[in-house]
């Protein structure tokens, strides 16, 4: 992780990683106006309007495939 930039959730694909709640989540959907993050053993559905996603080393949003 190289640092976090604040985001609209509409923003937001599939697979980028999500700091919420002072946790890492991985974003599983964006869809009608909610955000789906999940971990390894929890899922959650957000209606934030921001978030704040974790950048790599090139300063772009963190993309787990």
């Amino acid at each position: 992780m190289y640092g976090t930039q604040t985001v609209t959730t509409q923003n937001v694909e599939p697979g980028t990683l999500v700091i919420h709640d002072g946790r890492t989540w991985r974003a599983s959907a964006n869809t009608n106006g909610y955000l789906y993050l999940q971990t390894v053993s929890e899922v959650k559905r957000i209606r934030d309007s921001v978030v704040d996603v974790v950048l790599d080393g090139f300063g772009q949003p963190e993309v787990m495939r």
